[in-house]
């Protein structure tokens, strides 16, 4: 009884779960509580159609366990709309307007559509309620109901499994459709703990209660599966996490050379400028060194200007103009940053880089100090001014721009970022590399890949394994399971037929024995009763006369109700000899009729034979012949309105020979005619009946017409009834 208990309670703590996560994230968006309806800000949220859809499901299977078909099939229905309209709309790439149908989705972490669940979830959903539907609609096949039910349930834990796998730290990434919405970290969870009930009542193989004893010692059998399945997963997971890890190394390297590469190139560039002016003494005018400058921007593109500093630091000249205006005679050196700069190139008589800084004319840059001097004399500098956005948009090769997010910091300081606002980058496996610039600037430069980068790249197989795992140890366990099962069933069935048989074989020998028993003595009363109405001991008076006769024919009803009691074991066991020979059917039917010409008589009815070809011939026996023969007449004249005729009537159908026997009387039931050629069956069953008998002639002659090869029958309507039997025609052969 415990244990029947607990069957009944296990799927409910996380069917209630479902429920309860379902309307607390509902609520969530309701009141705008990100927590509920997120987790953690850089997560993706459940969707406000996922959480009606795990309502949906939680409905439908608690309708399911209490026996609420009509209603837990609606629920499942409606969660299958919603799941495949959701489904086509990636599929179609179109927008029905079921997204926000109930809700406007104001967070967007990580969604393709907003508002939209994730593909994944559309699908677990799909088959979470087509499981719910197959369930309510075949209770009653229990092997099929708990193989098929376990199969959809086993691929809904496989995808909850699998994603909650690539939520943790070592995974690659979370598995998705390409660009597509991921399913949330507690969606994942949700269809978890929804698998949960579904596979307890599949696993019972019935709703309320199992029809067989399940073998729970298959249990570790399905663990141990699913858990070299993990195995598997784990260590292909890791295999693409350490490819991915080392493509991401690579290219940031790359970008990291990129990076120096042009860096060098600018340096390069303003040094043959200083040289110039070195060269030349420091005369020269400016409009020559703003025709230079100009040749320098075009070459090298990326510069913010090119400026020249004088011995006070103050700004003079500045190339381009445009977009610099605001430089024009500013004093460098009041910035702690730019004046420690310029000061530490003034006294090596080198190049000088700026850490990042504000730039004037707006945004994040960083300057190149060149120091000018004509002989001994100082001359100010010569300055290129690079904006840090413009320079690494500039810079970003196409790939790495679609593929990959990036972010560079100047010590503790972020310079550059391009990660959008509401998208969280992929941290688990970004790369940081620290690019020298010079001796003073290091820049950590990080790479992120986006999420396409990491569908497009990551194999199917990892994802394809764990479910693959979950289905074979399901199918596994369900075959075995269904395979003792089978053997449970056989052994009892076999052990139900040697029962039956034993019961059958005590029942012939009663029968027979009893038989026997009785019609010895009864012979001996029919005998000692026929000598009394013959006068053998004297008259008799006529009450006694009376009362003898009354004896007498009941002892022939007994002895008519043993003889087909015998007959019935005969036909049972197989005993009943049968002599099929070619007969004609006018002599067997002469005979039939004149044995039961007298008894008709006796009931004020009048037996007719109409004509009958004489070439007519079926192979009978000729004895079990006039014996159905005699149970259609004996039918007949029970149940036939007295001062009526019986009508025996031959013909011939193709290849078949018919012959009825018809009476007019009361009709037969509709409603008796499924059982009436059944063993001890009457249409009028009660104590008051006005015909009497076994209820044994009728199955007895639809034996031995099987037995003949024929087929047996009746029509009945409000004048007559008639039963009919059909042999097959023997042709004589004349030739």
């Amino acid at each position: 009884m415990r244990n029947s208990l607990l069957n009944r309670l296990a799927p409910w703590p996380p069917l209630i779960g479902v429920g309860l996560l379902g309307l607390l994230v509902i609520l969530g968006w309701h009141l705008q509580l990100p927590t509920l309806v997120q987790l953690y800000p850089s997560l993706v949220p459940m969707q406000y159609n996922t959480a009606v859809g795990f309502v949906l499901g939680a409905g439908a299977i608690a309708c399911l366990l209490r026996q609420r078909e009509r209603l837990g099939m609606g629920l499942a229905i409606t969660l299958i709309l919603l799941a495949t309209i959701t489904l086509l709309q990636y599929i179609t790439d179109l927008n029905l307007g079921i997204d926000e149908l109930f809700m406007h989705a104001y967070i967007t972490t990580k969604t393709s559509h907003p508002g939209r669940m994730a593909p994944t979830t559309a699908i677990s959903f799909i088959l979470t309620g087509s499981a719910i539907v197959y369930m309510i609609h075949t209770r009653t096949t229990a092997h099929h109901y708990a193989l098929i039910g376990g199969l959809l349930t086993s691929v809904i834990s496989g995808i909850a499994v699998a994603s909650l796998l690539s939520y943790l730290p070592y995974s690659t990434t979370s598995y998705s459709w390409g660009r597509f919405t991921l399913m949330a970290l507690h969606t994942a969870i949700g269809f978890a703990l929804l698998s949960l009930p579904l596979g307890i009542i599949a696993w019972r193989g019935n709703a309320v209660e199992a029809n067989h004893p399940r073998n729970w010692q298959l249990i570790p059998l399905w663990f141990g599966i699913s858990g070299i399945a993990f195995l598997l997963w784990f260590a292909l997971d890791q295999r693409e996490h350490a490819h991915l890890e080392r493509e991401i190394e690579t290219r940031t390297q790359s970008f990291g050379t990129l990076l120096q590469t042009n860096f060098r190139e600018r340096l390069r560039s303003l040094q043959r400028m200083a040289y110039r002016w070195e060269r030349r003494q420091g005369h020269i005018s400016e409009s020559e060194w703003k025709a230079d400058a100009v040749n320098y921007i075009e070459d090298f593109r990326n510069f913010q200007a090119i400026e020249w500093v004088d011995a006070s630091y103050h700004v003079r000249w500045v190339v381009p103009l445009l977009g610099n205006e605001k430089i024009i005679g500013f004093y460098t050196a009041a910035e702690p940053r730019r004046a420690a700069a310029l000061r530490e190139a003034q006294r090596t008589h080198q190049p000088s880089i700026s850490q990042s800084i504000n730039l004037v004319q707006g945004g994040k840059g960083f300057l190149i100090y060149l120091p000018l001097y004509a002989g001994e004399r100082f001359n100010g500098f010569l300055v290129g001014v690079y904006r840090i956005d413009d320079l690494i948009s500039a810079l970003l090769p196409t790939t790495l721009r679609r593929d990959f997010y990036l972010s560079i910091g100047d010590r503790s300081e972020q310079i550059y970022t391009n990660l959008p606002p509401d998208h969280p980058p992929e941290v688990r496996l970004s790369h940081e590399s620290l690019v020298p610039l010079a001796d003073e600037l290091n820049w950590n430069v990080r790479i992120y890949p986006t999420l396409s980068y990491l569908a497009e790249n990551s194999s199917a197989l990892p994802f394809a394994i764990i479910l693959a795992g979950y289905i074979l140890s399901t199918l596994s366990i369900s075959l075995i399971d269904a395979q003792a099962t089978q053997k449970q069933q056989a052994k009892a069935l076999q052990q139900e037929i040697e029962e039956r048989k034993l019961a059958e074989q005590t029942k012939d020998r009663f029968i027979s024995t009893i038989s026997h028993e009785l019609r010895t003595p009864l012979t001996a009363i029919r005998g000692s009763l026929s000598l009394l109405l013959g006068n053998a001991l004297g008259d008799m008076s006529a009450p006694v006369k009376e009362m003898v006769n009354i004896a007498e024919k009941n002892s022939l009803r007994l002895l008519a109700l043993i003889n087909d009691l015998l007959d019935v074991q005969r036909l049972s066991s197989g005993h009943m000899q049968f002599e099929l020979l070619p007969r004609r059917v006018q002599p067997l039917l002469d005979q039939a009729v004149t044995n039961h010409q007298a008894l008709a008589q006796q009931h004020g009815l009048l037996i007719i034979l109409e004509h009958c070809p004489e070439s007519l011939q079926v192979r009978a026996d000729s004895l079990r012949f006039q014996q159905i023969m005699s149970n259609l007449l004996g039918n007949a004249i029970k149940f036939a309105r007295s001062g009526s005729e019986i009508r025996v009537r031959t013909e011939q159908h193709n290849d078949l020979v018919r012959i009825s026997v018809t009476n007019k009387g009361e009709p037969i039931p509709v409603a008796f005619r499924a059982t009436i050629f059944e063993p001890f069956t009457q249409a009028d069953a009660s104590d008051t009946r006005r015909a009497s008998g076994s209820g044994l002639g009728l199955s007895i002659t639809k034996y031995l017409v099987e037995q003949h090869h024929g087929h047996i029958d009746y029509f009945s309507t409000e004048e007559a009834t008639t039963f009919y039997f059909e042999l097959p025609n023997h042709v004589v052969d004349n030739t």
